[in-house]
């Protein structure tokens, strides 16, 4: 069974993959365990609950993410039969995760305000580690 991603999604996904696992290694060696600090495990939490919240909308929604259309925002381009993306049905499960806050020309859900905040704190406390570790 193949995930109904249209091509243009694929690397989103795979960015996305690769700053989860980048963050997973970086919690995994020990030298930067033993100097890591609490805000950065916090952080790394957050991201693993907006992928978690993003991931549990979709599998509820037969592997569509539903979007409450916020008003005057047009979703063409973005619904196909191959997206990921569907208008939400009154009966789709887990609606308050669903895609609904319009973020410049695109979509976001909770799970995406947690991803991103969660990664920016994460990378900016990284570099704040690495700055006074000098």
């Amino acid at each position: 069974m193949t995930l109904p991603l249209m091509e243009s999604q694929w690397p989103r996904v795979i960015m996305g993959s690769t700053v989860f696992a980048v963050m997973l290694v970086l919690l995994c060696f020990k030298h930067f365990y033993t100097t890591l600090s609490r805000q950065l495990i916090a952080l790394y939490f957050l991201v693993l609950t907006g992928y978690m919240s993003n991931l549990t909308v979709v599998l509820a929604n037969g592997f569509h993410m539903p979007v409450l259309v916020p008003r005057g925002f047009s979703m063409e381009g973005y619904l196909s039969s191959h997206s990921i993306w569907a208008y939400a049905q009154n009966n789709g499960h887990f609606l308050w995760l669903a895609d609904r806050f319009q973020v410049g020309n695109s979509v976001g859900s909770i799970g995406d305000a947690a991803i991103y905040i969660g990664g920016l704190g994460f990378i900016l406390c990284f570099i704040y580690h690495l700055i006074d570790s000098i």
